[in-house]
């Protein structure tokens, strides 16, 4: 009888005893600020090759014109990055101008310029295409 008062209280005891002592701190995102930057219209001073990453390797890809506008994000040390394509290509901040453009890009009403080209690519010279972004592959074309 004595062991089994002795269960009843214990089980008691675990029963009305709550689960955890913590304090639960109040989880709330509204005075999170997101880093989500958005580019600014740029130009540069003069024609500027713009360098990407391909195949490991960072190459001029296209050049860019003066007196033209493009997007620039937040600078990466000595470089800006652009969308260029599905990635980014990056110029050198040196190159770039306080100036307003006088040329701006057209407004992308539709979003195409965060949608990702998959079903096409248009050059005006051969260019390699590579499978990835490895330094081992080698150009598909």
């Amino acid at each position: 009888m004595r062991n089994q008062l002795w269960m009843l209280v214990v089980a008691f005891i675990f029963l009305l005893i709550p689960k955890s002592y913590a304090q639960v701190l109040p989880h709330s995102t509204k005075d999170w600020q997101l880093a989500d930057i958005p580019p600014t219209l740029m130009q540069v001073k003069q024609d500027e090759a713009i360098f990407a990453p391909i195949a490991g390797e960072m190459k001029a890809v296209a050049e860019l014109y003066a007196e033209h506008g493009f997007y620039l994000y937040s600078p990466a040390g000595d470089y800006r990055p652009m969308q260029f394509g599905n990635d980014y290509a990056y110029v050198n901040v040196d190159a770039i101008s306080t100036q307003k453009p006088r040329l701006a890009p057209v407004d992308d009403r539709l979003n195409d310029l965060n949608n990702p080209i998959y079903d096409y690519l248009l050059t005006t010279q051969n260019t390699p295409v590579y499978r990835s972004a490895k330094e081992s592959n080698h150009d598909l074309l």
